[in-house]
């Protein structure tokens, strides 16, 4: 029996009206375009039922789904990189048009006397500089005569691409999508074993897509782990001999969960697993097939090395995540990707500054000196000025650690200057816990020039800076960032005693 089949007996007894979602009126819309599908016979058919599904289970005071022109879809030979990526372009530029959220592409294909609809997801996301980025989110494939009640897996994907999308979507995206989840999970939970494994997989999978994304969103970690839990099913019921780059796409999600609870464990297990299913995703996802996602997963893999690399002495993990970062480079250009191409490059200089921490001499600074200055051919104050800031922040603290070694101004001098440019964008009104983190390095970075000049002019500085930063670094709200100020502080209190009794000293001796 089909999911489908399964599905249309289950509907009316288990699922009611479509939930009813109460929000203000002030909140934000997503918008969803949806292409035509080809030239296939039952293109425009398939299409209206995608749309209407799609509808069907989200409110329609937060949603639109709209139909998008011809000249936006995805043509027979699209899987070709060159005219994939023209494809994407010719969305982007759709998206940026209409200030759309998600543009769904489709092509039906005939497979094993089956039609399928080959499904994909290009994105837009806003952030702070009220401009756009744009990538290739997600694919799923499902049978083009699918009934309107097997909406909640397509839906499921599709809203997560779309609320990803938004900017400050966490005011408004969980009591959205929680009502989705818990139909994808009666679903789940009662499905037996004559619907068809990749059925249950995609379920799943989608299933896991939803709890990540409220997990993200809300902070609940337990959220994180039942979509750890959804994406072992998946690959249970969808091995990698059924279908391999689906397996793959799931085993990319699955580390990008236990990657995300790493983070939050003092234990290096999750991050160990995470970097295991990145690798397993690897075995399949060729860069000449799929050249975006195995770019992409080459990057995941090694931010969970860089996270291991940083919890540990040595530099063999670090190693491993700049050798990754420069392979998945290879493909990630600033021509045809800029936002991740430059978010990689940031990413690579924050591993080769954390290797340098291992090692005597200024190689590795310099390498990552050059890595966040590259970085900003894309970003700037006016796009993605926080990413800017973030960039200049750690490109303060690599000026400050040269000029340490070297024990030279002129470093000094311009890690003083980057990070005073830093906190015009990471203001306390904005961002005061980052703009607290600036403040520290920006003390610091004063009372190292304040410890090669005569005079205590920036020692003060570097005190106000410190004490400034107290100001949000609260032992109730951040203890440990607190407790390091006050060391820092201290370090710096101490040093200007030390510098004025030198000056006085010599004062007196002159007089």
């Amino acid at each position: 029996m089909s999911l489908l089949t399964h599905v249309k007996q289950l509907v009316l007894g288990l699922f009611p009206s479509s939930p009813v979602i109460s929000r203000a009126p002030e909140l934000a819309r997503l918008s969803i375009y949806v292409a035509p599908f080809g030239e296939h016979k039952q293109s425009e058919v398939v299409r209206k039922n995608l749309m209407d599904s799609i509808l069907r289970e989200f409110s329609p005071q937060l949603v639109d789904v709209l139909p998008a022109p011809k000249e936006v879809s995805l043509q027979a030979d699209s899987a070709q990189n060159s005219v994939k990526s023209k494809v994407i372009q010719v969305g982007r530029s759709f998206l940026e048009e209409h200030h759309a959220t998600l543009l769904i592409l489709g092509q039906m294909v005939e497979s094993d006397e089956k039609t399928l609809l080959e499904l994909r997801f290009v994105t837009a996301s806003q952030d702070g500089s009220e401009r756009q980025y744009f990538r290739l989110a997600d694919k799923m494939t499902l049978e083009a005569g699918f009934a309107p009640e097997v909406a909640a897996a397509v839906a499921a994907v599709a809203g997560v691409q779309a609320i990803m999308a938004v900017n400050s979507a966490g005011d408004y995206v969980v009591p959205m999508l929680i009502p989705l989840t818990n139909r994808l999970s009666l679903l789940r939970s009662s499905v037996n074993s004559t619907v068809r494994p990749s059925d249950r997989a995609q379920l799943s999978h989608s299933f896991g897509l939803l709890q990540y994304a409220i997990g993200i969103q809300s902070g609940e970690t337990a959220r994180i782990e039942d979509a750890v839990t959804a994406y072992r099913q998946a690959l249970q019921e969808g091995t990698r001999e059924r279908i391999p780059f689906d397996w793959s796409y799931v085993q990319n999600n699955l580390g990008i969960a236990l990657g995300e609870l790493g983070v939050h464990e003092s234990e290096t297990g999750r991050l160990l697993e995470s970097v295991k299913a990145f690798r397993e995703a690897l075995k399949v996802t060729s860069r000449k097939r799929e050249p975006a996602q195995w770019a992409s997963t080459k990057v995941n893999l090694a931010e969970c090395l860089f996270r291991l690399g940083e919890r540990e002495s040595g530099i063999a993990h670090l190693r491993e995540a700049v050798a990754e970062y420069n392979e998945a480079l290879k493909e990630l250009t600033i021509e045809n990707a800029p936002v991740e191409w430059a978010s990689t490059i940031f990413n690579l200089g924050a591993a080769l500054s954390s290797w340098a921490k291992r090692e005597n001499g200024t190689p590795r600074l310099l390498e990552a000196l050059s890595a966040f200055r590259e970085s900003l051919r894309v970003f700037s104050p006016n796009f993605r000025p926080l990413d800017y800031a973030k960039v200049q922040h750690n490109t303060g603290l690599v000026l400050r650690t040269l000029g340490e070694q070297e024990n030279g101004t002129v470093q000094l001098e311009e890690s003083i200057a980057v990070l005073r440019e830093a906190l015009t964008i990471r203001t306390r009104e904005r961002v005061p816990l980052d703009w607290a983190m600036t403040q520290v390095a920006l003390g610091m970075s004063l009372k190292s020039l304040g410890l090669q000049e005569t005079g205590t002019q920036r020692l003060k500085e570097a005190v106000v800076a410190c004490r400034a930063a107290l100001e949000e670094y609260r032992r109730d709200r951040a203890p440990g960032d607190w407790a390091t100020a006050q060391i820092n502080l201290a370090d710096m209190l101490r040093a200007l005693g030390l510098s004025w009794f030198s000056l006085k000293w010599r004062g007196d001796v002159l007089r």
